[in-house]
């Protein structure tokens, strides 16, 4: 994983799927935050594509630590690739990954 992350404040129990603000941390000149969607999937390799998640996707997997709606910081993958390639049974990232598409 690598050492950037995110701030994640979600709409929802984490528990659930839905959605939850972004903001990567340290936010730059201008930064805003984005809306992205939650999805609990089972622990093991996958592939997340653009055209599905076009700004990105959180990713929980089973056993998470976080429960309720409290924020969290968590590991971010980004590429500006239309696909990214991730194991969410990462233990480097037990609680999640935000995956984010970028333009630059």
């Amino acid at each position: 994983m690598p050492d950037e992350q995110c701030g994640v404040i979600p709409y929802q129990p984490w528990t659930q799927n839905g959605f939850a603000s972004v903001m990567p941390l340290p936010p730059g000149p201008g930064s805003s935050s984005l809306v992205l969607e939650v999805e609990n999937r089972p622990a093991g390799a996958m592939t997340i594509k653009r055209g599905d998640y076009p700004l990105g996707l959180i990713v929980i997997p089973p056993g998470t630590q976080l429960t309720d709606t409290t924020p969290a910081t968590l590991p971010m993958k980004s590429t500006r690739q239309k696909k990214i390639d991730l194991d969410s049974g990462d233990p480097a990232a037990p609680n999640g990954v935000v995956v984010l598409f970028t333009t630059r």
